[in-house]
């Protein structure tokens, strides 16, 4: 095909030769393929060519196809078409990087593999694929290491392996999925213990604000009735339960024990009543002196003035804490 192109190359840049030549004169290119150089080429006229013998061209002449003969390294040319154009083979600049690439792959076929199921796959498919995983043949192989700090009752442990192995979870992860769990619910029992306790310690602020001085006489009477009528696991119980500070408990065994044992036996108020009196009671008996413009208070000739005017300051002194 070479040879055609430049014979038919020359021939249109020297038609007829010199006049002189026979037709089996040889063309430039043959001569000079037979051994002759193109100084001894016979039929051609010298028309000033100082190229030394090498074939004119011109300047918008294609060049010849790139093929594997032509010397290029591009080793996908010696494959067919729809191989050499495949995107996946142009990382590979040469047949040994290729070649490497098909050892690594054969190894991988050779190891296990797992297939993953498809969209319509079902819970046994699933299954299958867990238990190469990893999962349990049965469910009470779950060995399971629960912080004995945290108080998760043993039911709940066991629910939690029956959702697990439901669920194709691995006994790795089902460890982890508990110590996140443990953690979590001791968090959750510090933080109530704690607003518990910021809470009853601002109640009994307030209940000691409302009992004023009677506060340790009204708390004994509590006292009283629990050590009374309560056995020792019951106590045990309202102290474990939190409620051994819980004013509204303490209020009601307070006012029990008024019921049953009066105030003048109870250590920590005044003999007369009026040091175990709240102060809600305090003022309410001044506001009764207060709207009686008969009482002692107000008689200054009366023989109890004196004792009113010190009552009523005793009761005001309850009233304000002083």
């Amino acid at each position: 095909m070479i040879v055609k192109l430049w014979t038919n190359i020359l021939q249109e840049k020297n038609p007829g030769g010199d006049g002189g030549g026979s037709a089996g004169a040889s063309s430039l290119l043959t001569s000079f393929s037979a051994g002759s150089g193109p100084e001894g080429a016979q039929g051609g006229t010298n028309t000033g060519d100082t190229s030394g013998g090498k074939p004119a061209t011109t300047g918008d002449a294609n060049p010849p196809p790139v093929t594997a003969q032509s010397g290029v390294k591009d080793w996908r040319l010696g494959l067919p078409q729809e191989l050499q154009e495949d995107a996946t083979l142009r990382k590979f600049s040469d047949i040994p990087s290729l070649a490497a690439a098909y050892i690594n792959a054969q190894k991988l076929i050779g190891s296990d593999k797992i297939a993953i199921p498809g969209k319509h796959a079902s819970d046994e498919d699933w299954m299958d694929v867990y238990k190469k995983l990893g999962l349990p043949e049965k469910i009470d192989q779950y060995d399971l290491k629960i912080n004995e700090s945290a108080t998760i009752d043993k039911e709940f442990v066991n629910q939690f392996k029956e959702s697990a192995y439901k669920f194709g979870i691995l006994p790795g992860q089902a460890q982890k999925l508990a110590d996140w769990f443990s953690e979590v619910n001791m968090k959750a029992e510090e933080k109530i213990l704690s607003e518990n306790k910021e809470s009853q310690e601002k109640e009994l602020t307030g209940l000691k604000s409302e009992w004023g001085k009677s506060f340790e006489a009204n708390l004994s009477r509590a006292h009283l009735v629990l050590k009374n009528f309560a056995d020792p696991e019951t106590i045990q119980h309202l102290e474990d339960a939190g409620l051994g500070n819980d004013t509204r408990l303490i209020k009601l065994l307070s006012k029990v024990g008024t019921k049953l044992y009066g105030e003048t036996k109870i250590v920590g108020g005044d003999s007369g009543g009026a040091g175990a009196i709240t102060p809600a009671e305090a003022k309410k008996t001044v506001d009764s002196i207060m709207g009686n413009t008969n009482h002692p208070y107000f008689q200054k000739e009366h023989p109890g003035h004196k004792t009113a005017v010190a009552e009523v300051q005793k009761l005001f002194g309850i009233m304000y804490n002083a």
